[in-house]
């Protein structure tokens, strides 16, 4: 069956009879993508990747079973954990404990109204988590940043533990509110985490911020571009997104650690260059 055959418009998602609910929440996802200048290109594993969301959606989401430890996700797509107008929220204990995720990760605006356990998880791609909001324990004990960690404005309202946790590229807390404590005990950066404007309720100096910068720069090209962009009244989510791939290529192109953007308005480019 066709996309266009379904009745009544009806979403369609494909049939794979032969791959088990084990096997599409716990397989290995890397299969699922075509080698491609060393980029994982999913358009050939379009209809496996749908398959995943979807089953997630009717089997995990629509339950409350918030439990994918262990699971391995494959890209996000733009509807994944939640359908579209659908209120991104996990009512219930979150459980990602050793989870993986093989692409980009998008938490952004998602509230966790219990504990949130990403300890172990590794995230090979991105991941946002920007604007999220953590009603009780966050918990990313060990886990693995490969890429971007955007915690931009997230809210803390419980313990943020990110005890020996490792960051291999820039992470972000920016703005960040952390109400009752972080632990960044023995965590690792590869790059100075920007806590710039990060709101400690109990002061900066009641936290563990004990972690170390391990710098991992070899004689390879390691320059960086910033630039600063006046999007007047354009769309930011939209900008950024073309931005992110702008920076993406150039890393893959030319080398080095890729272009930073920050967005900003006529009006603020004097203090976003002072703020961040």
């Amino acid at each position: 069956m066709n996309k266009s055959d379904t009745p009544n418009n009806e979403p369609y998602y494909p049939k794979v009879s032969d791959l088990s609910l084990y096997e599409l929440f716990y397989g290995d996802k890397f299969g699922w993508y075509e080698a491609k200048k060393g980029i994982n290109n999913s358009s050939k594993s379009e209809d496996l990747i749908l398959l995943f969301w979807h089953a997630v959606r009717v089997e995990k989401m629509k339950t409350e079973d918030f439990n994918f430890s262990d699971f391995m996700f494959p890209e996000f797509l733009k509807e994944s954990f939640w359908s579209k107008d659908e209120k991104k929220e996990f009512s219930r204990y979150a459980n990602f404990c050793r989870a993986q995720f093989s692409g980009t990760a998008e938490f952004s605006d998602a509230q966790f109204l219990k504990i949130a356990n990403f300890s172990f998880t590794q995230f090979s791609g991105a991941v946002d988590f920007s604007h999220a909001k953590f009603s009780g324990i966050a918990d990313f004990r060990r886990a693995q940043f490969s890429g971007l960690a955007n915690f931009r404005e997230a809210q803390f309202l419980g313990l943020a533990n990110f005890r020996e946790a490792q960051f291999s590229e820039k992470a972000r807390f920016f703005l960040a509110e952390i109400l009752e404590g972080a632990n960044f005990e023995k965590s690792k950066f590869t790059f100075e985490p920007n806590f710039n404007k990060t709101k400690f309720s109990r002061g900066k100096e009641a936290n563990n911020l004990d972690y170390e910068v391990v710098s991992e720069a070899s004689d390879a090209n390691t320059e960086e571009i910033n630039l600063l962009f006046d999007i007047g009244n354009g769309q930011e989510d939209l900008i950024a997104d073309i931005l992110s791939d702008i920076s993406i290529l150039y890393k893959l192109t030319e080398g080095g650690s890729g272009i930073n953007f920050e967005l900003t308005r006529a009006g603020a480019l004097k203090r976003d260059l002072i703020d961040e």
